[in-house]
């Protein structure tokens, strides 16, 4: 059973954002990007609302970039995995009580940050003027368009501090924003992915990701972007349109339904519960002055 819910957790990744280039650093003559000074700063919800989409389709798709002076990328992720708890199932499909199972989630959370402990929480850097196997699949796969609405957000708030101006968009829990925003995977492909690796000992039937929305607990999906400003003569702000940092934050419950299969056939129906969080971190380099080496992969002990 120890096996069975290191591999789950190992892919629990899988259930929530959509993979991302880990494209490594060219060697190539990096351009400086000059950007005009022409956006205000957005002040009312929708105007940051608007603000965020036309910047993150922009970078992705505006000619105003070519390829040499678009930004390097650093990606750092953080992942946890909480609440584990494993259910058992009798003949009928009620859930029922079993002393192994308990045992099992009595301990599962040292389980549980052993393995997390293990996954790597960098890629590799993002080269200079790699467009095509890097924007497009870290922001809003497929069409690199950014359309949030504002069904989608339960709050936005931005301020300038110096020469920086923050964003802060609070998501709503749907799987229609989550796709908008992160991305999403497809469910026979990762069952598929968890099947072909746990085929011997358990069989992963059916899961369901329910994105996390708490105000109670001020438990959220998030969105905070810095973007570059600068003070004009009269006193007023302007974006360049350089974004500096942006961290993304994705929050899910996520039940598997397991089959035991082999020597753990005895466990018949089992499901897997937990809460995962997934928050990555993008910096940006518009100047290429910056010397990123790409990260080593951390290995499970």
């Amino acid at each position: 059973m120890k096996k069975l819910t290191a591999l789950l957790l190992c892919v629990a990744m899988l259930f929530c954002f959509a993979s991302c280039s880990d494209t490594a650093v060219e060697e190539e003559e990096f351009v400086a990007a000059t950007i005009d000074i022409s956006d205000d700063i957005p002040v009312s919800e929708s105007e940051i609302i608007a603000f965020y989409n036309n910047i993150i389709t922009a970078l992705q798709t505006d000619d105003a970039f070519t390829s040499a002076n678009k930004p390097g990328i650093k990606l750092s992720e953080s992942i946890s995995a909480g609440n584990l708890n494993i259910l058992a199932y009798d003949s009928t499909g009620e859930a029922k009580e079993d002393g192994k199972l308990a045992a099992l989630n009595s301990s599962a959370n040292a389980i549980k940050n052993r393995i997390i402990g293990g996954v790597p929480t960098e890629s590799a850097v993002v080269g200079f003027g790699d467009t095509a196997t890097s924007f497009a699949t870290i922001f809003h796969p497929g069409t690199g368009v950014s359309e949030i609405a504002a069904d989608d957000v339960v709050s936005a708030a931005c301020h300038v501090d110096g020469n920086k101006l923050y964003i802060t968009i609070t998501l709503a829990g749907n799987v229609e924003t989550a796709e908008k925003v992160f991305g999403t995977r497809d469910k026979e492909t990762v069952i598929a992915g968890i099947n072909e690796y746990s085929k011997e000992y358990a069989e992963v039937t059916d899961y369901t990701v329910t994105y996390v929305e708490d105000a109670e607990n001020n438990t959220y999906s998030t969105i905070d972007m810095q973007v570059e400003v600068a003070k004009q003569d009269d006193g007023s702000f302007k974006c360049t349109g350089r974004i500096l940092n942006i961290d993304m934050r994705v929050i899910c419950d996520v039940a598997a339904d397991v089959e035991c299969k082999g020597s753990f056939a005895e466990n018949g129906k089992i499901q897997v519960n937990f809460r995962f969080t997934d928050s990555k971190n993008y910096t940006f380099d518009w100047l290429g002055t910056d010397t990123w080496e790409p990260a080593t992969e951390a290995v499970s002990e």
